[in-house]
């Protein structure tokens, strides 16, 4: 047994893994083999040999770190809190999602954004209690959020935590590869360094097996568990630049690897999707509390995707007048101009770049928008270059 897998046996003798073990494997281990083809082949080496020793460790305070060990080697521990939390806020904001169970109306959410940012509040109270007190004694697990939810949107979510789970070990084996000169960093900090190779083993495996909405918003929901207790007044070491600069260079990692700026923000309409949701929620545990200033690239990938709703005639155009109507009101008109006449330019064909979205769907977008535009009250109709509108047929 190398001084790696000895310490982690160690830990887990004491606090034992509390997730089910699948072939004799604890939930991180299971992780790792998603991510492990994906992985450089003398870091896949590092963990084969017991250089690294990868495991869940059953504490219930969340966390999870790269701790070296005596001859070079390193444990990755990612104890049952982390897991416990993680689930536990993506739970909660599960209740924003429409047909939440069996019984109740398609388009009915689950709950309202008050109660779901005070379900998301006591999460974060929870996370505060075992920091905070976890060296006196170990505490409860983590609780989550127990309502009504259906098949459909609870896999959902579950696949996002999972996939944010596995990105969060690729960061872990970022450390690892940096530390051992596999890598060479990236940017001056080695936590953003360690992000951008995180993200780097994740993706290379996750847009193959994952949707890619799904593959791109699992990084990012990652570090916004982290950036919401940021927000509320948690402070985290030095060591960690804000997250907030950390989300924007994963953004900028992942328009790196799209084809084009329409794809890009047509792929990171749930990305955005939780983001918005984040803000929504913070704004509501505290009025206070500082809100993230006016973005017109997040307010366009906001357009975008409900358009894609309204285009597949999910969501109708009385609907998106209404939301586009509360958007103009709320945001600067500078902001408010460079995305509608984005949205304008990439739905009034010809495209003018590369899209991921079929042309059937995107002509059908392209005369929801007409219509809705036409039918938009001053000012928010003023935003638009009605213009280019007359190029459909």
């Amino acid at each position: 047994m190398t001084p790696a897998q000895a310490s982690l046996a160690k830990k887990q003798a004491s606090s034992p893994p509390q997730y089910p073990l699948r072939e004799g494997k604890d939930r991180a281990l299971q992780k790792y083999e998603v991510l492990a083809p994906a992985l450089p082949g003398e870091l896949r080496e590092l963990v084969t040999s017991g250089a690294v020793a990868i495991g869940e460790v059953g504490r219930f305070v969340p966390d999870l770190a790269t701790i070296p060990v005596s001859g070079g080697g390193f444990v990755i521990e990612f104890t049952t809190g982390m897991m416990d939390f993680a689930y536990a806020v993506g739970r909660a904001m599960a209740g924003i999602h429409v047909g939440h169970n069996d019984s109740g109306p398609e388009n009915e959410v689950a709950l309202g954004i008050d109660r779901l940012a005070q379900l998301v509040a006591e999460v974060f109270d929870q996370w505060r209690r075992h920091v905070r007190w976890s060296w006196l004694r170990p505490g409860k697990r983590i609780q989550y959020a127990q309502f009504a939810i259906a098949p459909g949107p609870r896999e959902w979510i579950e696949g996002l935590v999972t996939n944010a789970e596995i990105f969060m070990l690729g960061h872990e084996l970022g450390h690892v590869a940096l530390n051992r000169r596999l890598r060479s960093p990236e940017f001056s900090s080695q936590e953003e360094s360690a992000d951008a190779l995180g993200l780097e083993f994740f993706l290379i495996g996750a847009e193959t097996r994952l949707n890619r909405r799904i593959a791109y918003a699992a990084p990012v929901f990652a570090l916004l568990l982290f950036e919401g207790l940021e927000r509320i007044g948690v402070k985290f070491s030095a060591a960690y630049p804000p997250q907030s600069k950390r989300i924007e260079l994963l953004r900028r990692a992942v328009r790196a690897r799209c084809p084009s700026e329409q794809a890009y923000y047509e792929l990171t309409t749930t990305m955005v999707s939780y983001q918005d949701l984040m803000d929504d929620i913070i704004r509501h545990i505290d009025k206070k509390f500082d809100t993230v200033a006016a973005d017109a690239e997040r307010i366009l990938v906001r357009l975008i995707a409900q358009l894609i709703e309204v285009g597949a005639g999910k969501v109708s155009v009385e609907v998106f007048i209404r939301d586009i109507t509360d958007i103009a009101k709320r945001n600067p008109e500078k902001i408010m101009r460079q995305a509608a006449e984005k949205l304008i330019d990439f739905y009034v064909p010809p495209p003018p770049q590369e899209s991921v979205l079929s042309p059937e769907l995107r002509l059908k977008m392209g005369v929801a928008l007409a219509t809705t535009v036409a039918n938009l009250p001053q000012p928010a109709r003023a935003f638009f270059p009605t213009g280019k509108l007359k190029a459909l047929p």
